[in-house]
């Protein structure tokens, strides 16, 4: 049940439209009209005060406010650092304010592509190869260790910002001049060999001792459900420039690629919630990413898990936020 003696906490940074993005945009996580009304409606209907941020800045500028109140702590992205994905939980831990979302750790871990594929493959989970080529030792001779084609995109990004449809490439040359170009912007950056196959992305919530929600959702591009050649950047994923659709198929994985996706998330600790991207070839599945700062947008993976069950886009704020208290209750007895 919601503690309706608190207040919600949103810390986010938004963005009126996406016009004119580019390999380059910053701010392909910021939230959108869309959905931060959606999250606007829903915190106003559960809770009797709701505090707006713009900025973990103004937050700390205010957080004598709310030593007895929860925190929304996954919407807020910040831009050009590697460390943003950590401000929210470890202020509110340094504070000892109740947050919903990952912990500092599992933030820093998940923002790094690299060391968190080493992470999910020491817990069986399987990883495509890969190499990390960073800026300032351009060792391109590393690249004749991959089998191409391979996919070239930040080390320290989501929401497809630096990774354009484009950015899947045929040979070594191309992934020279690709990289090039992404160093520009971005200090270190991953070189993975290519999975052909059926995207999927687990959704789960709960805590490490009870899962409330498990469902496999499959990604459909212009009705097209296994990638041979094609990526999701960000002219399809936040330009629409294809028409994307979900399809639930939760129940046609195997007992055991539901359990390894389950312990993955248990080891996380303080996770909430979270999707484990991937793909599936010849019945194994690989790993894109972890984000345990999904979406929470009305046409987002998670939301297309909770109503799949049943539940109003107000029910999953609902849930999430007492999964976390529950937590809590559980950190104290």
């Amino acid at each position: 049940m919601l503690n309706t003696s608190q207040s919600l906490v949103i810390i986010s940074d938004r963005v009126e439209n996406r016009e004119g993005i580019n390999i380059f945009s910053n701010n392909l996580e910021f939230s959108s009209p869309t959905v931060f009304n959606a999250l606007q409606e829903a915190a106003e209907n559960l809770f009797a005060k709701v505090y707006y941020y713009d900025s973990p800045k103004e937050f700390l500028n205010n957080i004598s406010m709310h030593g007895d109140d929860i925190v929304l702590s996954t919407i807020w992205s910040g831009t050009d650092t590697r460390n943003r994905k950590i401000y929210v939980p470890s202020i509110c831990e340094a504070y000892g304010i109740k947050y919903v979302g990952a912990d500092a750790f599992a933030q820093a871990l998940c923002a790094d592509k690299s060391l968190c594929k080493k992470y999910c493959l020491s817990h069986g989970i399987n990883v495509p190869k890969d190499i990390t080529m960073r800026r300032n030792s351009k060792n391109y001779e590393l690249l004749n260790s991959l089998q191409y084609p391979v996919v070239v995109k930040p080390n320290f990004e989501g929401a497809s910002m630096g990774i354009s449809d484009n950015n899947l490439v045929y040979c070594k040359v191309d992934a020279e001049n690709l990289l090039d170009v992404l160093f520009q912007k971005y200090e270190e950056v991953l070189v993975e060999e290519y999975i052909e196959g059926t995207e999927i992305s687990a959704c789960i919530v709960g805590n490490n001792e009870q899962i409330k929600l498990f469902e496999v959702v499959k990604l459909l591009l212009d009705g097209k459900d296994y990638f041979t050649d094609q990526i999701w950047g960000y002219e399809s994923k936040k330009g629409g420039k294809v028409h994307v659709t979900r399809e639930i198929i939760t129940q046609m994985i195997s007992d055991d690629m539901k359990q390894s996706f389950i312990d993955l998330f248990i080891s996380l600790g303080k996770i909430d919630f979270m999707r484990i991207d991937g793909r599936i070839y010849n019945n194994n599945f690989y790993l894109i990413e972890l984000t345990p700062d999904c979406s929470l947008h009305p046409e987002c993976f998670m939301y297309f898990a909770f109503k799949n069950n049943g539940y109003s886009f107000e029910d999953m704020i609902r849930i999430l936020i007492e999964n976390t208290e529950e937590y809590y209750l559980k950190v104290k007895s």
